[in-house]
């Protein structure tokens, strides 16, 4: 039994681990910037930290045996919280003689030309040159992600669905992706564990059509390279990076919830 630390466990993943893990770790201790909760269950703990900033990282670190990255700052800070202050966390375990440092990473960011994902390959780096036993879990993106990609198109009733239809996804659920991730957590890798993608590789057109037919929507759906700019999409580089499935990892397909399933 470890006490497990989990940062970024506010955020979709961080929830999930953590509803996997309370039913049966001795200590859940939870890293937010923001205050704890009222009424936290026994065995939870929270510690409030700032990675940007530095504040809090050793306090939340004290007493932990095994640490779960699973913090990100994909708000244009980054770089400070994604790799200076994953730094200063990995500083923070190697002086608490941590077991286990286990890092969440995305699939696909060493081929992909995307400021943001730059910075997670920066982040794998710092974590391969620790000197703790560690391991890389590299995921594909959620089902959730891809339906919030396409929610802001679909704000104008009957207007036409404008995207780039012929981008790929291998989105996996991300409950499943903690299960699967968990499955690592007592055996450090020291290097990469095997990539985990969801269970099919779907084109984003496809993957449009299964969410309006799940909603009964009928508006067309019309392919464009250009997507609406008032709606996020990454750079035209990045865009013909997930074209060509760089973002998808076929041959490790985990999980059973599909898209579908997600939408319906």
């Amino acid at each position: 039994m470890s006490t497990i630390l989990i940062t970024g466990g506010t955020g979709t993943f961080g929830r999930d681990l953590t509803a996997l893990l309370q039913p049966t770790a001795r200590t859940l201790r939870i890293m937010s910037r923001k205050p704890a909760p009222p009424d936290l269950p026994a065995n939870i703990e929270w510690a409030v930290a700032n990675l940007a900033t530095g504040t809090g990282i050793d306090d939340a670190v004290r007493g932990a045996d095994i640490i779960i990255n699973a913090a990100s700052d994909s708000g244009g800070n980054t770089h400070q919280a994604d790799v200076v202050g994953l730094q200063s966390l990995l500083n923070a375990a190697q002086s608490h003689k941590i077991s286990h440092f286990l890092h969440i990473s995305i699939v696909g960011i060493d081929q992909m030309p995307f400021g943001y994902y730059r910075h997670k390959l920066d982040a794998e780096a710092v974590v391969s040159a620790s000197v703790l036993p560690y391991s890389i879990a590299r995921i594909t993106q959620f089902h959730s992600l891809v339906l919030n990609i396409l929610e802001p198109s679909l704000k104008i009733p009957g207007a036409p669905l404008r995207i780039p239809t012929d981008i790929q996804f291998q989105s996996i659920d991300s409950r499943e992706a903690a299960a699967q991730t968990l499955t690592y957590l007592h055996t450090p890798a020291n290097g990469r564990l095997p990539d985990i993608g969801g269970p099919e590789v779907l084109m984003l057109g496809e993957m449009a059509q299964t969410l309006l037919d799940a909603r009964g929507d009928s508006r067309p759906i019309e392919h464009t390279l250009t997507p609406d700019p008032k709606v996020f999409w990454p750079s035209p580089e990045a865009i013909e990076a997930y074209r060509r499935g760089l973002n998808t990892t076929p041959d490790h397909c985990c999980g059973s919830i599909t898209w579908r399933d997600f939408v319906t």
